[in-house]
């Protein structure tokens, strides 16, 4: 059965959990708790300008994807205030989230303590380093990020985990589908998260990474440049960004312990089962795509922010308590990195 199992011997957690953190965070985005963002501006300001059309298609204004838009128009049609309809998307994003994470965690065989601590961690994570990026700035890479957790779950459920080749869960790829309908940067996303799929050992995870970062550095932007602008002509505003708009730094303390913590993963990374082998393997090539497309920055962080929320769903499956003693103060260094550069610097909100 492809759908999503819902069902554990754990009943720790239910839905109530997750409907209830996505309506805190609704309710944030409703009233401006953090402030206001300029992207968050930008999409109020389409929001009303879908209320007051006659229909959902016209003269493309925003030029945003068709999902987005025709499921813009359809709650716009409904709810009639933007404030309500952008609190909607951040709603059915972190609910989406939430899901997968609290599905991951029931997933994963270890202590209920063990369990309580990692659902802490992943959901404080989450919400301090992911949440003001994602659900309060950039919406529709949001719901894009949301439908890829969901079609990456899907993908591993669908698995059979004493094979050395499963079969790809056909709903999976829809998700992928509808998620690049909200989000065209989405679709580079698809080759790491099929390649992660199929990766069983340490060796794996090495020879893939290098492979991907001179693959990405040789012939990426020539791909890029002749196919991808076809698509959508905007990636020539990504391609021909100044690199001082958003400078990847090297040295950047919060990506010196995304590092530590994939070092830390790597430990026992064969005796684990698929669903971390998989979480690391996407966190892991978030840094190798980052470091790679240096040149072109807007893609580095672009590509690096969507697969770094697979970070959080690592954070949920670790069990060993030689890896937790470690994840702990990941965890709080970032979550508080993160919270002071949003919230402090005044690069996020005003």
């Amino acid at each position: 059965m492809y759908m999503l199992r819902l069902s554990s011997p754990n009943k720790g957690f239910g839905l109530i959990l997750p409907i209830s953190l996505a309506f805190v965070g609704a309710a944030a985005a409703f009233y401006e708790i953090f402030g206001e963002s300029k992207d968050s501006q930008i999409y109020l300001q389409y929001f009303d300008y879908m209320i007051s059309k006659p229909s959902c298609f016209g003269e493309g204004i925003f030029n945003f994807e068709i999902g987005f838009e025709t499921t813009s128009c359809f709650v716009s049609s409904i709810l009639k205030s933007s404030t309500l309809v952008y609190s909607f998307f951040v709603f059915v994003s972190l609910l989406l989230k939430l899901i997968v994470l609290f599905l991951t965690l029931l997933n994963t065989k270890s202590s209920k303590l063990n369990i309580k601590l990692c659902s802490f961690l992943s959901v404080f994570l989450y919400f301090s380093r992911f949440f003001p990026l994602h659900e309060l700035t950039q919406i529709r890479a949001s719901l894009s990020i949301a439908f890829i957790l969901v079609g990456s779950l899907l993908l591993l459920q669908g698995s059979n985990l004493n094979k050395q080749v499963s079969k790809i869960n056909p709903f999976a790829l829809l998700m992928y589908f509808i998620a690049f309908l909200f989000h065209i940067s989405s679709i580079l996303i698809l080759p790491f998260l099929l390649i992660s799929f199929y990766i069983k050992s340490r060796k794996d995870i090495i020879v893939y990474s290098i492979i991907i970062f001179i693959f990405i550095k040789l012939f990426f932007l020539q791909i890029l440049v002749n196919f991808g602008v076809e698509l959508n002509p905007r990636l020539n505003e990504y391609v021909d960004a100044p690199i001082y708009l958003q400078p990847v730094s090297l040295f950047s303390p919060r990506r010196g312990l995304d590092v530590f913590l994939i070092i830390i993963g790597l430990r026992n990374f064969n005796s684990q089962k698929r669903y971390y082998k998989f979480y690391l393997s996407v966190f892991t090539f978030s840094i190798i795509s980052l470091y790679s497309l240096m040149d072109t920055p807007v893609f580095a962080h672009r590509l690096s922010e969507i697969m770094q929320v697979f970070g959080v769903l690592l954070v949920a499956v670790m069990r060993y308590k030689s890896q937790l003693i470690f994840t702990i103060p990941y965890v709080v260094i970032v979550s508080f990195l993160s919270i002071y550069a949003f919230f402090y610097t005044d690069e996020f909100f005003g």
